[in-house]
């Protein structure tokens, strides 16, 4: 979907018609008549799949089979997907879909893009597999574009036509997913702004670039051998089918797709007949976007689509499973999946459907975390539970700050004013019963103080289970005394560690964390009040223990993982970093193929468990600041920087000491100019000016206290 250029919004329903010239009422539907299926299939058959026969669709047992289902947005503006969980699919599933579109960005999957995140297609792997394995098909659909230009599309581009580009896309994207028939294929969302020739068979634009036509876009997908259904949206932002008939995509095993959305006059439903409703005599069509996008969160315009397209025994899937509000319009209020009103209508819906996907869930799935927070774009259901304020105060708030947050921008920001003693904000998800199942695992989230004061007092990660929520658990406090402004620090609670009498690790039904003051047994009085910001990011689990060598991700580091698993080569981004080699294969999940986070800061390969190898180059620790160009090899000489690994290359480094430690040294890789290992050497955490933990040189993580007036 895309929320411009769609004229004014026009309330219609069946029987009223828009505006003064609306033409009368809604004359009857004519009757839907199915092809049905043969006894054997007349098209080829993807493996578990579908095929087409006149308008219906079939099973390749002889089933007529109809598509009801939600649209999952979230991968075409972000690498990662905001809130993308296996536990997401299974909700769905909940509500009896047989069917998630999952919208995608060529740009984040092809690798010549600047913007290609070579994760990004393991991610929509698993995304695949989750939506399977809950039971659900996928249609994949090429969301945005760029319009001819790798690496312009990062958000809000949702072109008029595919590209040259786009045929890439689509002949990588066929042949991944060839041999597996539950995935079907959107080839792009909402064309518009061109003729039906340049529709069928490419041509300019008008905007100086040239489009890919519909049937270029299907023949490469025929061409990698996949036979899976092709679903093909019209004109006018995907509603207007109209000139199909004229138009038709040559092949087989097409459908036909329309996104009506209540918002111009020729949508309303006395017009669905003439833009696409006439198809179905012919064709299969399916409704895979619709929706009211009104502030007041109207429902009567998505239940008359839903009606019609039953009676013309067309398929739909509703946008948008993503908590965006009315005008998005959104099916869900949070990523618990509470119902919002048109979503009420969709899941009533659903319920009352009752048709299998052609193949059950794989025997043998690859499940993903029920708790992936990243905050990149919203606050993700997240909410303030005010309920340990004293009432006629300020009411804490919670935002979303889209410039904050790291690695990726994003975060939650948090603003709370204590005026005493014993008081408490908590900052929760919630999640559907039967809830997270977090058996043995480890919650983890970062934090850090943006302005005031987190004294006295402090914060820490909790979790509830229990049919009211009633049964709590909670980790370590980090005193408020030791967060300082602009510093990331990490929380954690360890699940499997939890005594509490009731708390079941299987049925954790909210999380969150909480900010509090100390209790009123404290001496000193309470300090005068003011607001306090926080902000929160990178919610997420692992299993293990905290800080064990069980951590999936070691404990917002790397991935710990067997020596055989092949390393990826060093990372080359002249960011905040430690360049090193990984040995993932994954991360929550997702196959990591780039440099990984650890929460505070990136870490060496030594750190990851996976064997050190000295012919590669570690390169160094950069941080950019307006001094410094390169390294002086005497770190004592200022607080210049530290003399680089691999002998001297450019860099800059803040807070270079000598550590009272002897040795440390790896393969050494420290060497001064004349080529001797240097030793005793070591760098400050920048994020930690306290002292407490430093970067060592050429240790495997162990951490050495700063000498007296090192500075940190």
């Amino acid at each position: 979907m895309t929320r411009a250029g769609r004229g004014a919004v026009c309330a219609v329903t069946v029987l009223t018609g828009c505006g003064s010239g609306g033409g009368g009422g809604e004359r009857p539907p004519p009757e839907h008549t199915p092809t049905g299926c043969a006894a054997a299939p007349t098209e080829s058959v993807p493996p578990g799949g579908y095929y087409v026969n006149g308008n219906t669709v079939c099973t390749a047992d002889g089933r007529v089979h109809q598509f009801y289902g939600v649209d999952r947005p979230s991968l075409e503006w972000s690498t990662v997907g905001d809130g993308l969980l296996a536990s997401d699919f299974r909700r769905m599933a909940s509500w009896k879909a047989n069917v998630v579109r999952i919208a995608l960005n060529q740009d984040f999957w092809i690798a010549a893009s600047p913007l290609h995140d070579p994760s990004y297609a393991s991610l929509v792997d698993s995304a695949v597999t989750w939506a399977e394995s809950a039971g659900m098909d996928v249609i994949l659909d090429l969301h945005w574009s760029d319009a001819g230009v790798l690496g312009s599309c990062s958000a809000g581009c949702q072109q008029k036509m595919p590209d040259a580009n786009s045929v890439m896309f689509w002949s990588e994207v066929a042949a991944r997913y060839k041999d597996d028939g539950r995935v079907l294929f959107e080839l792009y969302n909402e064309p518009h702004g061109v003729t039906w020739n340049v529709w069928r068979s490419g041509g300019e634009t008008g905007d100086g670039w040239q489009a890919a036509g519909m049937q270029s876009l299907y023949d490469v997908v025929r061409a990698t051998g996949a036979h899976n259904l092709v679903i093909i949206g019209g004109l006018d932002w995907g509603y207007d089918l109209s000139g199909v008939p004229a138009n038709r995509v040559d092949g087989y095993n097409i459908v036909y797709a329309s996104h009506p959305y209540n918002n111009a006059a020729a949508r309303g439903p006395r017009f669905l007949d003439r833009y696409w409703g006439f198809l179905t005599e012919t064709d299969p069509v399916i409704v895979t976007e619709f929706g009211d996008t009104s502030a007041t969160c109207p429902t009567a315009y998505g239940a008359d689509v839903i009606a019609y397209a039953d009676a013309h025994g067309a398929g739909w899937t509703a946008w948008g499973w993503f908590p965006g509000g009315c005008t998005f319009p959104a099916l869900v209020e949070d990523w618990a999946g509470t119902p919002s009103p048109s979503g009420a209508v969709v899941r009533a819906a659903l319920l009352a459907h009752d048709d299998p996907p052609a193949s059950p869930p794989p025997a043998t799935v690859k499940d993903g975390p029920d708790v992936s927070y990243a905050f990149d774009r919203s606050t993700e259901g997240w909410r303030v539970d005010d309920a340990g304020m004293p009432p006629g105060g300020f009411a804490p708030t919670l935002t979303f700050s889209g410039s904050e947050g790291d690695p990726i921008p994003g975060a939650l920001e948090l603003t709370v004013a204590f005026t005493g003693f014993d008081q408490y904000v908590d900052l929760v998800v919630g999640a559907a019963p039967p809830g997270f199942d977090l058996s043995a695992k480890t919650l983890r989230a970062r934090v850090r103080l943006v302005s005031g004061s987190a004294s006295p007092g402090g914060v820490q990660l909790i979790a509830r289970t229990g049919s009211s929520n009633d049964v709590p658990a909670s980790g370590p406090s980090v005193d408020g005394a030791g967060l300082i402004p602009g510093t990331w620090v990490p929380l954690t609670l360890d699940l499997g560690a939890v005594t509490a009498a009731g708390f079941d690790p299987a049925k954790v039904v909210q999380i969150g964390i909480r900010v509090s003051t100390n209790n009123s047994s404290a001496s000193a009085p309470f300090p005068a009040p003011g607001d306090t910001i926080l902000e929160v990011d990178t919610v997420t689990e692992s299993t293990g223990a905290a800080g064990s060598g069980n951590d999936v991700d070691g404990g917002f580091g790397q991935p710990v993982c067997p020596s055989t698993v092949a390393r990826t080569t060093r990372c080359t981004s002249t960011d905040l970093q430690i360049c090193y080699e990984t040995c993932g294969p994954e991360k929550q999940g997702v196959k990591s193929e780039t440099c990984q986070w650890d929460g505070l800061n990136w870490e060496y390969a030594e750190m990851s468990g996976c064997s050190f190898d000295p012919s590669k180059d570690y390169s160094c620790y950069r941080i950019p600041t307006a001094a410094n160009t390169t390294c002086p090899l005497d770190p004592t000489a200022g607080t210049g920087a530290y003399a680089l690994p691999q002998g001297g290359q450019p860099c800059t480094v803040d807070h270079c000491v000598v550590c009272n430690s002897a040795g440390g040294i790896v393969g050494g890789i420290y060497l001064d100019a004349t080529g001797a290992a240097k030793t005793g050497y070591c760098v400050c955490q920048p994020t930690d000016p306290s002292g407490t933990r430093v970067w060592s040189c050429g240790t495997d993580g162990f951490t050495w206290p700063c000498p007296a007036g090192s500075g940190c």
